[in-house]
């Protein structure tokens, strides 16, 4: 929010000034406990899919590996580090961001819209202080 807006003129412009600041509005319990299910669902569904990584690179690598020559139990030790490293986070960040996604669209569609935020009383009290809503004024 801002205050205090000045306009100077100097020779071939105007110089704009005001004061702003910041007022933390909390989100009620009901919104920040739906914030928090979603965060954990990626959480979880991220190290799920890390440790499905690994034997999914083991799989791969091995069937992927020289079975004549015998050397597939090397391919499924490569295909384990492999899975482990690289493809594990992989899997792990797609089925973590997934799940995140399918939760906010049933969990978070309840919550308050960001209007409700200029009915705060700390925003309120600002407002018939004079205060705006914005960093700065517009045009500026």
């Amino acid at each position: 929010m801002h205050t205090n807006v000045d306009h100077q003129h100097e020779a071939d412009k105007v110089r704009t000034t005001w004061q702003w600041t910041e007022v933390p509005v909390p989100c009620c319990e009901a919104c920040h406990t739906k914030h928090q299910k979603c965060s954990r669902v990626f959480i979880i569904s991220l190290v799920a899919g890390w440790i499905l990584g690994i034997p999914l690179g083991a799989l791969i690598c091995g069937a992927l590996s020289d079975y004549e020559a015998g050397r597939w139990d090397t391919g499924l030790i490569v295909g384990s580090i492999v899975g482990a490293i690289f493809l594990g986070p992989m899997v792990g960040w797609a089925v973590g961001w997934l799940a995140q996604q399918w939760v906010q669209a049933r969990a978070l569609g309840s919550t308050r819209p960001w209007d409700d935020c200029w009915k705060h009383p700390a925003v309120r009290a600002l407002q018939e202080q004079g205060w705006r809503r914005g960093k700065g004024p517009q045009n500026t």
